[in-house]
């Protein structure tokens, strides 16, 4: 993945291109950048620059593979509009994508998630929702199944993604009861648990993607900030750790304004705030993609996340669960 690959990567492939000849380098800027692990953050804006990207920078053309093939057009619609400027066309009839949920597309605001840190972070709240939605999917196709009198039907593949390993933890253990009680579930819809970087080029028929963050203080600023006040400006947390900025964009190229709307972002929302992680997250179902968060705590903390949820209420995807998470997000279903 040559938009993953450091320049200095990319070169030693190239130590076999004859004169005249020709490289082409096959990638998406778009998603993950290449990990670099440096104590200066001027190294780590360097070495984590792409050739691809650099070529693109320096103006080169590139050419977009803008027929998709994989997601469903209601889960496409989102990332199309956000990180490819409304390219992204589809390729498959939505009718061979028919959803073991019924929606293909739903955002799920727990109002009363919370956050517990130990050695990342962790939200019971959003593993109930999940545990929910995962024990929904069962029940339908074990009555899909049933009504269809097939004695050998296709499982359909659930991929669970958080960018926290404590949720990753706190998931499998909730998982747990629902494969226990169910023996037949893991054959019906076999579940796999991943961070987001884990699942970089994967897909799945279903995924349940849980954000984790829900800050204290983020629904006292979410009316501030869809009211169009500076990010900046919205109290922020602290996780303890040395703050970097995630940019798409060089931060070379960035206003003032832009660099402290970053880094209150990364401090209030941590991995969320990294546009190309959430890309990835986004685009990994083929038929049914459900983001399951604290809307609060993400509207008030990032242009991109206030979108998609003002994106998702539009279309009437927009859940709102009350409660322990479970019982509204399973009415809501």
């Amino acid at each position: 993945e040559a938009a993953q690959a450091t320049e200095l990567a990319t070169l030693i492939p190239l130590r076999w291109l004859r004169p005249g000849g020709v490289a082409v380098l096959v990638g998406d800027p778009k998603q993950l950048a290449p990990t670099v692990l440096a104590k200066s953050r001027a190294v780590e804006r360097c070495l984590s620059r792409s050739l691809f990207e650099r070529m693109q920078r320096c103006g080169a053309h590139s050419f977009l593979l803008s027929v998709q093939y994989r997601m469903h057009p209601s889960i496409r619609a989102f990332p199309s509009n956000r990180f490819y400027g409304s390219r992204l066309v589809d390729g498959t009839n939505a009718g061979s994508l028919l959803s073991p949920l019924g929606a293909n597309y739903a955002v799920v605001d727990c109002v009363c998630g919370y956050e517990i840190r130990r050695r990342s972070v962790s939200n019971p709240v959003e593993v109930s929702a999940c545990v929910a939605v995962y024990a929904q999917v069962v029940k339908n196709l074990r009555r899909k199944k049933k009504d269809a009198r097939e004695g050998g039907a296709s499982s359909t593949t659930v991929g669970v993604v958080t960018p926290y390993r404590d949720q990753l933890d706190a998931l499998r253990r909730g998982f747990a009861f629902v494969t226990e009680t169910n023996p037949d579930s893991s054959r019906l819809a076999p579940v796999e648990f991943a961070t987001v970087d884990g699942v970089q080029g994967r897909e799945f028929d279903v995924v349940l993607f849980s954000c984790v963050r829900a800050t204290a203080n983020a629904t006292a600023n979410a009316t501030a900030s869809r009211d169009g006040s500076r990010t900046e400006e919205a109290s922020v947390r602290h996780d303890g750790k040395n703050t970097q900025i995630g940019f798409d964009d060089d931060v070379d190229d960035a206003s003032p304004a832009d660099v402290a709307a970053a880094l209150a972002s990364r401090r209030a929302i941590g991995f969320l705030a990294d546009k190309r992680r959430l890309n990835v997250a986004l685009t990994r179902p083929r038929l049914a993609l459900v983001v399951v968060g604290h809307a609060a705590t993400l509207r008030a903390a990032d242009d991109t996340w206030r979108s998609l949820w003002e994106d998702a209420e539009r279309r009437g995807v927009a859940i709102l669960s009350a409660g322990s998470g479970a019982e509204g997000t399973r009415d809501a279903l």
